[in-house]
This record gives structure tokens, sequence and C-alpha cells, in this order.
């Protein structure tokens, strides 16, 4: 096997080498059976061969690693933000995140559950991950410092730049890693391998299994995500959206605006691009994807608002229609839902008003409350309102 050790040292920050080296050490020295290991795992490990900045480490150690993880954030001053069901820690140590977990092997009751973990062997533990560029890890004791060990070929498929399954059950096992799948094309510039991508299409009806939480969760990595147009192009050109969910859909036209607002210059909220979803769903479409998803109230709003905000639209065009009147028409609407409306509009009356709106009135509020014109004399009623 290759010995990547020079390259930790050269390519790597010093406090992220430290942590390896630390951990390493107490691995080896801290009492955790015979013949114990520490590896710098999984997505770090591709990162650091492809020469990408690590702002996040992923340890996986033989034996105890919560007692691993506490006695390792004890000896460096860091502390325990999170700990997992599956015997997972995330220790912080100033602004580099670091997760250990023990080597484990899973099993799945069925597609789109939780997988059932045990304790087992490396072999085990790079077996159970999704793709091949993800399952190699380097030894990080004293006594292997930096062997790195490939049992699947992915620095083979780093070289030809492929993403590959490690089996032809993948999908099935755990479904989201079909949307990751979409992520790593374009955030690597990565080709899905020709079997893996017969695989995502054959098993792709499987996300239909998956939580809606889970589902929830892998869209708002893709809609935070640098290329989430191109990775919606392809989802949606794929047939995986409509496996989330047959009303789950975004229109060309759309992709397009999303694709325009990622090379501005100007940040987008993620609702902006909820809302460009939103704004191809008629009402149903959007209750059954609220419905699937289970996101939270703000996302929520905003899928709701498109469909309800279409019909209304045409009334903007009307010649005679006041100031008052269009920020009535207007202000139920989330902001997110009306920067995507203008984005869409031609340019007409239409555009027109909602710029005024979104820059101006529905800045502007009365002078003067109901009190002050009952103080001056105008009697309790209607026309107070």
């Amino acid at each position: 096997m290759a010995n990547v050790g020079k390259l930790i040292e050269k390519a790597l920050s010093a406090p992220i080498v430290n942590i390896l080296r630390s951990a390493g050490h107490l691995a080896q020295t801290g009492g955790y059976g015979e013949n114990p290991t520490a590896y710098l795992v999984g997505g770090p490990v591709r990162d650091l061969l492809l020469g990408i900045n690590l702002t996040d480490i992923d340890i996986t150690v033989s034996g105890n690693s919560e007692r691993f993880g506490r006695e390792l954030a004890q000896n460096l001053g860091g502390s325990i933000k999170a700990h997992s069901q599956f015997g997972t820690l995330e220790l912080i140590l100033g602004d580099i995140s670091v997760d250990i977990a023990m080597t484990r092997s899973e099993s799945y009751s069925n597609p789109g559950a939780l997988p059932d973990i045990e304790s087992g062997s490396l072999d085990d533990d790079l077996a159970r991950r999704d793709f091949t560029v993800n399952s190699m890890a380097v030894d990080i004791t004293p006594s292997g410092w930096g062997e790195l060990i490939d049992n699947h070929f992915g620095r083979r498929d780093l070289m030809f730049r492929k993403l590959r399954v490690i089996h032809e059950g993948s999908f099935v096992d755990d479904p989201t890693r079909i949307l990751r799948a979409l992520r790593y094309e374009y955030r690597l510039g990565f080709q899905i391998e020709s079997n893996t991508l017969e695989y995502m299409k054959r098993d792709a009806h499987y996300l239909g299994e998956v939580s809606g939480s889970r589902i929830f969760g892998e869209l708002s990595k893709i809609l935070v995500s640098d290329g989430r147009s191109e990775t919606l192009r392809v989802a949606e050109e794929r047939g995986i959206l409509t496996a989330i969910h047959p009303s789950l859909r975004i229109s060309a036209r759309n992709l397009q605006v999303m694709a325009t607002a990622e090379n501005s210059s100007e940040d987008q909220n993620i609702l902006f691009y909820v809302a460009l979803i939103s704004a191809s769903l008629v009402d149903s479409e959007a209750e059954g994807v609220i419905g699937r998803l289970t996101p939270p109230s703000e996302w929520i709003s905003v899928l709701r608002a498109g469909p309800q905000l279409r019909p209304l639209v045409s009334v903007l065009e009307r010649p005679d229609l006041r100031p008052s009147e269009i920020a009535g028409l207007l202000k139920p609407f989330p902001l997110p839902t009306l920067l995507v409306q203008l984005a869409l509009s031609p340019p007409t009356l239409q555009r027109e008003r909602l710029e005024t709106y979104i820059g101006t009135l529905q800045f502007i509020s009365p002078e003067c409350t109901g009190n002050d014109l009952i103080a001056a004399g105008v009697p309790q009623g209607p026309l107070v309102g």
C-alpha cells in the first residue's frame, strides 16, 4: 500500500496534523485493547488526495469511540458538540470539527431504513460506505503513520474522476446516496460510472421509502451548494425528483433563473430557491410536497405562496391600480416568492409594480393610527379602519 504521511504533513495545516498525530498516539497508547488503531477515513482522505483543503476531519477507531473522543477532547482542550445514535461524537477543536466513530458494520432491514450497526473491522467499515472514493482510510497511529488502505480502488477512481458505488445494492440499502451522488457529481467534477448510473435509475423509486426528514436534509444540502441549478436539472432529467414525490418538479425556465442567481454577486437566501421550486407547482402539488418533506414553517409558507400568487399577478397589469391596492395585493406573500416572481416576470407593468412594492411600498406605513383619528374626533366605526 502507498504511504501518504509526507503528503499529510505538507498539505494539511499544522493544527490538523497535530490533531491527527494526537489521535493516533492516544489510540496506540491509551489502553484500547490489542492492536488498537485509528484512521483518517472517508471524504477527508478523498479531499487530501485531490488537494482540497480540509476543514473537517473524520476519524474511526477500534474499540470504545465514545471514551476515545472524550479523552481526545480533554487532551486537546476541545468540547463535545454532538453524540449520535450510531456512537459518533463530534468534537470542536477551535474552528475544526472532528467526527469520531468506531469501526463498524451495517445492515439494513429494508430499503430506506436507518442501518443496524455493530462493531466491526476496518474492512467492514470501508465496505459499508457509499462510493469507492469515500472508502479509503489512512493510518494515523505512530507505528503506521500515513499508510493508505484502499480496498475498493478508490484512488484509481479518483484518477479517472469516476463516481462508483461499492456494490450493486448500494442505493437499495440507502437511497439517499442517489442525492449525494448528484451533489458529488457537480462538486467534484466527476462522472458517474456507467453501472452506477444504471443502478441509480433502476433504484430511484426507493427514495419514496425514505423518511421526509432525511429527504428534506439532502435537498437542503443541494439548495445551499454551488451548482444547485445543474444538480436539480440532472435530478429532473433522470426522474429523481418525481421519485421523491410525483409533484416535485422544477421547470427549465425556473432552473435558468436559478443559474442566473448563482452567477450573480448577490447571495440569495435558500428560501429564494425554494420559491423557484414552488413557482412551478399548483396548490395541490405544493401540498403534496409539503406532506412528503415535512419541512419547517418558513419552507411551508414559501411552498404555498408560489401557487397562490400566480393567479393574482395578472391584476398587476391593470392600469388603474393604486399604490395602496398594489401593497394590499402583495403584502401577504413572503419576500422570496415576490423576488422569484420579479425574476420570472416579463418587462411589463407587472414587473414595474413588483419592483415598486419590493423597493418602496413594502416599507411605507401610515403616519397616524386609528387612535389618532379617534382623538381628532372621527367616530369609531368602519371609517376609522
